[in-house]
């Protein structure tokens, strides 16, 4: 796929698709265009008109789980709101785990796509490009996950916080859930590249 970048407009044009290495691509690839957000270490989190949908399901989580592990019935909501926000946050730094990885092979990420759903990583591949890359590219962000997720398990060791029991939990079911073999998520890439490279 060709892209043109012009006043904070990536413009895709149909010609070779952009591969995506860990997450599912399900929106036409005819003409779109996808205005950047803001850009992190040289990569461009881009957004469509759709893409505020992004935010609703994850608050309905946070108060899902504020509800559930509420101690007053006046606080649940403001917790809730906390915890939606902070799992944005921990997906937002499982992204930034396949970021940085990504720059250690070639090619690198060259797009974080913001959609309705998840946020899509994109790379421009080529068929040449080697399974060991495919596989350390979608290690990134459940190794982000992770990290945080020992993290925070760690620092609750001095602090009993909600936040850092959120964290800690949020962080290591994420990063349980993405390396699950299943359609559309780091771990059908991981295991699909972990058998081709065992088969040489």
């Amino acid at each position: 796929m060709r892209c043109v970048a012009h006043l904070g407009v990536i413009r895709k044009f149909n010609s070779r698709p952009m591969h995506n290495d860990s997450k599912a691509a399900n929106m036409d690839e005819q003409s779109q265009d996808y205005r950047i957000l803001f850009r992190l270490l040289g990569v461009p989190f881009t957004i469509t008109l759709n893409s505020w949908q992004f935010l609703p399901p994850k608050l309905v989580i946070g108060l899902f789980i504020a509800w559930v592990t509420r101690d007053s019935e006046s606080a649940w909501l403001a917790w809730g709101i906390i915890y939606g926000l902070l799992l944005v946050t921990v997906l937002f730094f499982h992204i930034l785990g396949h970021i940085l990885i990504s720059k250690l092979v070639s090619p690198p990420m060259t797009e974080a796509r913001i959609t309705p759903i998840l946020i899509q990583t994109l790379y421009n591949d080529t068929p040449d490009t080697p399974a060991t890359a495919h596989l350390i590219r979608s290690l990134g962000g459940p190794l982000m996950n992770i990290l945080l997720g020992f993290a925070a398990f760690l620092a609750l060791t001095i602090s009993t916080s909600p936040v850092l029991f959120f964290l800690c939990g949020a962080n290591f079911i994420l990063a349980f859930f993405v390396l699950l073999p299943l359609p559309g998520i780091d771990g059908e890439v991981i295991w699909r590249e972990i058998a081709r490279l065992l088969k040489r």
